[in-house]
């Protein structure tokens, strides 16, 4: 009897040493599919409920800080769902700096509530700027999920402490704006370039997304995704492979090119591309217009703007670049 204990006790913990690493530490939710991938220090859908708790109370509770928010966005929203609101100058033809299709696909969020459910314009605001959270959520999510498991579990978690507590952050997740419609996009697009080093055909239909029917300057955020890409794929494949999953990668992207066009310059009645207009305008609008119309900041302004949206990360951040010669040497 004393042997066959020892025995079952040798048993036992050759067993426990053959364990999974993430049984030991407790993560039986992970679950790796290659031998690249890590576990996540946290699960997914606790990141989930907690970045769905900020942006809801965000949702219901925070106020409307930009006034384009309010012309740009929700007025031609009503007009499109009730048939009357306001129009600013950027949806006059002479300079088509909105997308309708942009407003319409949120108009068309809202048309279930207001027409089948027949709820009153208070509880369809709510509602929509709930939808916007939720997505929002789930884009973080996704990312800390990607980065946790396929670049290192401490940067997840670093994201998670960097975004959650941000009050950049809580405002932008209902915010019914192209800039933060393309940080959601930017992000699903972040995570798919994380989990699919094969194809970038998914993060690059999800960075059009937010480039052509978002906020046209995001689209500049894909080029170090696409360098980093296509380094990695190029310790595998050749040039030719390389520029063939590219090619192959286009037609999502010229789909979301082809249906903002068409839809817009049916609005408009005229040809018009309006992320080209946006930049035009933005950036060649000439004095007195573009970035020039309502004045500028002083250089210092993207310090405070870091450390109004990010406080003591903000410095955590800009310290850790010179930490990294501390480490090297």
């Amino acid at each position: 009897m004393a042997l066959a204990s020892g025995d079952s006790i040798k048993t036992a913990g050759a067993a426990a040493k053959r364990r999974p690493e993430h049984s030991i530490n407790s993560k039986a939710f992970c679950r790796p599919t290659t031998h690249t991938e890590r576990c996540p220090y946290l699960p997914y859908h606790f990141v989930l409920s907690i970045t769905l708790v900020s942006g809801f109370v965000s949702a219901f509770l925070a106020t409307i800080s930009d006034c384009d928010e309010v012309f740009n966005y929700w007025e031609p929203t009503h007009y499109l769902s009730h048939g009357h609101g306001l129009q600013t100058w950027e949806y006059s033809p002479v300079y088509a700096i909105r997308s309708w299709l942009y407003v319409g696909l949120h108009s068309l969020l809202a048309w279930p509530f207001t027409t089948l459910l027949g709820i009153d314009k208070t509880s369809e605001f709510l509602i929509l700027r709930g939808i916007l959270a939720a997505t929002s959520s789930i884009a973080q999510a996704e990312l800390f999920d990607a980065l946790s498991r396929f670049a290192d579990p401490d940067i997840g978690i670093f994201f998670v402490l960097i975004s959650v507590p941000s009050a950049g952050m809580f405002q932008a997740m209902p915010a019914y704006l192209p800039s933060s419609f393309a940080m959601n996009f930017v992000m699903f697009g972040t995570a798919a370039f994380l989990r699919n080093v094969r194809s970038p055909a998914r993060a690059l239909l999800f960075f059009a997304i937010a480039g052509l029917l978002g906020w046209p300057f995001s689209l500049a955020l894909v080029l170090p995704q696409l360098f980093f890409w296509a380094w990695e794929t190029s310790k595998h494949q050749d040039m030719a492979s390389i520029l063939g999953l590219l090619f192959w990668s286009l037609p999502g992207p010229l789909v979301v090119l082809a249906l903002v066009t068409f839809f817009d310059s049916l609005a408009y009645r005229k040809i018009v591309f309006v992320p080209l207009s946006i930049v035009l305008y933005n950036v060649f609008g000439g004095e007195g217009r573009g970035p020039d119309l309502y004045g500028t900041e002083p250089w210092w302004y993207y310090l405070a703007n870091l450390s109004l949206n990010f406080n003591v990360m903000a410095v955590a951040a800009l310290l850790s670049g010179s930490s990294l010669f501390l480490l090297f040497d």
